[in-house]
């Protein structure tokens, strides 16, 4: 069966469930029998877990199928952005960064704040103090890695100089009609 072929009998099979009013008799019966004996309760208990084994291994399938076509698209768009008649697609890429030199970082975090902000000043004599302070959270919240995007870069601090990185997954957003 083709990726094609499952993902359209799995939009069939998510329909019909989806709007099948057995399903919501099965659910309401299932709660009213909590009053009841234990051998009607692991009768419903029996039929809803197997109802959702089926349902997580449908939806592991539709995550493949996802990444895979996702990955594919990443590669073949000619652009970071397509637009189309009801479709626009934006391409992402995103960076795998591990091993952060933390002592490293800690003078660039620390210089950042003893900055004013308002004067652009650099107080050279709050470094040490910030360093310490840093380093101390940093060891309580065991912090193992840093927001770059929101953290970092917003600082003026280049994440890349200060921990491993290498290109990560490219993601691609997908959204009904053309951007805003």
């Amino acid at each position: 069966m083709s990726a094609d072929q499952r993902l359209d009998a799995l939009t069939e099979a998510i329909a019909a469930l989806a709007n099948d009013p057995d399903r919501a008799d099965l659910e309401r019966a299932a709660l009213a029998s909590i009053e009841q004996g234990r051998d009607v309760r692991a009768k419903y208990a029996e039929q809803l877990g197997a109802d959702l084994l089926a349902i997580r291994t449908q939806r592991q399938a539709l995550a493949d199928i996802e990444a895979s076509r996702e990955s594919v698209l990443a590669r073949v768009m000619p652009s970071s952005t397509l637009d189309f008649p009801g479709l626009h697609l934006e391409r992402k890429g995103g960076r795998d960064r591990k091993e952060w030199n933390h002592d490293g970082l800690l003078p660039a975090l620390a210089e950042n704040f003893a900055t004013d902000t308002e004067t652009g000043e650099y107080d050279p004599t709050l470094t040490p103090l910030y360093c310490d302070a840093v380093r101390h959270y940093l060891r309580a919240a065991q912090v193992t890695g840093y927001r770059t995007t929101t953290g970092l870069k917003p600082l003026g601090i280049d994440p890349d100089a200060f921990c491993k990185s290498e290109p990560g997954r490219r993601t691609v957003h997908v959204t009904g009609g053309e951007a805003a």
